[in-house]
């Protein structure tokens, strides 16, 4: 029980400080608990056999230590840091309290009892013995509330280490949680993201290192929690590229340099550097203090690789994009470019609107076409729907409070993809920008209309009137459908088509991020400024939009 000798004399500081170091410790146990793993599995890699198979199970029963402990420290850092809050705030009352005895005037025993010392004159009026009798009491309330406030911290701080579980506690099976979480069409993004509240914070960060290719791929599961799994994708991938390179690299020097086999290696090490470039280049961005905070929400390196990168946090953002590359989209074609896209227009929305956050993001989790003679398959639209319709859910089963104004665009291609997607479900969007579109991804008798009517027949409408609906293609861009019937579906920019037309200057099919007027236009539809939304527009410099 604390009391006021105890509250006057705390040090909240020490508190903050316990706290800080206490979370220290919980990230260098996180690295490694990941570390260790990490060895473990590439350890079953090289090394098989009875002892292998031993040593593999002896690194993981270390790394879950680290784990548990990991979780355990970050629980001190939480229960003391909310504690010296919250103590804090106590002696602020405790303190005003005191400052407003001497005025009543009255003194505070060391005991916390109050006793009031009227002067002479004062005994003779009865207002004025009332006023401070009053004045008695309302120190003493104030001292109480101080107290309350204090003890029931330091109740609540008990109980929460109390609770924490060391590595000396029974090991969590991240098998056994694995096993609750829902599967085929259960799982829903709003059915994982449930699941994944249910588990302990211990089991979560269990599977976050262990599996965390699973993990890392799941709509619904919140996006730093993603991002933790990713990294660790990403690192080992990283590490893979680097021992492969330099085995070719060892391998080289015992070759003859003119056989078919050097021939061979010598191809295979450009792709492989061109990959590690890639791979550098992707966790400079995500560690670049100078730059918004970025989100790996999915890394997997298979063939021309998916990746979904997130510029800012979407579960904390007032406004999300989600942008969709097309033809020749892939980690290892063009994936660069695509950051560089989303740091303009998270970094564009925020100065169209200062007073919001926004999170833009790059969808790249599709088969896209790899170049313009399989652009015209609808096929590579078709396949991405239900993963971008899950991601969309995603998205918001995942949002923290008042839901954010969700904006999902697509180029060229992407903006078949969208389309299409946009048609056959319910996105949850509240507004579909489709820019340098060979068609959109419809039937030809197709328009801007027809997305509101989705699910109408489950009475699920999504909300998404032609208003809602824009399009966009450059004076300078060449995708512009012959004949005027699009490959892909109808044509966006069709004035029968029914959707918002936006001025896009002299854009040419890869140059819009460079575009001032096409810039400020989507900045404005991101951040819900619709009626701002115009052709003739001044250079971006002007409003105070960055250029670069």
């Amino acid at each position: 029980m604390v009391d006021y000798a105890e509250l006057k004399n705390a040090d909240p500081e020490r508190l903050t400080r316990a706290a800080e170091k206490a979370g220290r410790v919980g990230r260098d146990l996180d690295q490694f608990a990941e570390d260790v793993l990490k060895q473990g599995r590439a350890l079953g890699g090289t090394w098989t056999g009875k002892d292998a198979d031993a040593a593999v199970q002896e690194l993981t029963r270390h790394g879950r230590d680290y784990t548990q402990a990991h979780v355990a420290y970050l629980g001190v850092e939480k229960a003391m840091g909310t504690l010296g809050q919250k103590v804090t705030a106590a002696k602020k009352i405790l303190d005003a309290a005191e400052d407003y005895a001497a005025t009543v005037p009255a003194t505070i025993d060391a005991d916390g009892r109050v006793t009031a010392h009227p002067p002479p004159e004062a005994r003779k009026s009865d207002g004025w013995m009332a006023s401070i009798s009053q004045g008695v009491k309302t120190v003493a309330a104030e001292l109480q509330r101080a107290l309350d406030m204090a003890n029931a911290a330091d109740t609540e701080a008990a109980s929460a280490l109390a609770g924490l579980e060391m590595p000396d506690a029974p090991d969590a099976d991240p098998l056994t949680a694995l096993g609750t979480m829902p599967t085929g069409d259960k799982a829903t993004p709003a059915a994982i993201k449930k699941w994944w509240d249910s588990l302990s914070e211990n089991e979560r960060e269990l599977l976050k290192n262990e599996y965390p290719d699973k993990v890392g791929a799941l709509d619904g599961v919140p996006a730093v929690d993603r991002d933790d799994a990713n990294r660790i994708l990403l690192d080992e991938r990283r590490n893979g590229v680097d021992e492969q390179i330099k085995g070719i690299e060892d391998e080289l020097t015992r070759t003859p340099a003119d056989s078919p086999a050097a021939d061979y290696m010598r191809e295979k090490l450009e792709k492989l550097k061109q990959e590690k470039d890639n791979l550098d280049n992707l966790r400079q961005r995500l560690d670049d203090p100078n730059k918004k905070e970025a989100f790996l929400l999915k890394f997997d390196p298979a063939d021309d690789g998916r990746v979904i990168l997130a510029v800012g946090n979407p579960d904390k953002a007032d406004n999300v994009l989600t942008h969709v590359p097309g033809t020749g989209g892939g980690f290892n074609d063009g994936f660069r470019e695509d950051i560089r896209r989303a740091d303009i227009e998270q970094r564009d929305a925020e100065a169209a609107d200062p007073s919001k956050s926004t999170s833009a993001i790059v969808w790249q989790d599709y088969d896209a076409p790899g170049d313009l003679l399989s652009a015209g398959d609808p096929s590579y639209a078709d396949d991405a729907a239900d993963d971008l319709r899950d991601f969309q859910h995603g998205l918001r089963e995942t949002h923290e409070g008042e839901p954010s104004r969700n904006t999902l665009l697509g180029h060229s291609y992407g903006s078949t993809t969208v389309g299409n997607a946009a048609e056959n479900a319910n996105l949850k969007i509240d507004d579909l920008v489709l820019v340098a579109s060979p068609g959109s991804g419809q039937g030809l008798g197709g328009d801007a209309g027809d997305f509101a009517d989705v699910g109408a027949d489950k009475g699920d409408r999504s909300g998404l009137t032609k208003d809602h609906v824009w399009a966009a293609r450059g004076n300078a861009d060449i995708i512009a459908p012959i004949s005027g019937v699009p490959q892909l579906g109808p044509d966006p920019m069709e004035d029968g088509y029914g959707a918002r037309t936006f001025e896009s200057g002299t854009a040419s099919h890869t140059s819009y991020w460079d575009d001032d007027h096409f810039r400020r236009n989507l900045s404005r539809i991101v951040t819900g400024r619709h009626d701002d939304v115009q052709e003739d527009v001044a250079p971006i410099d002007q409003i105070g939009l960055p250029t670069n």
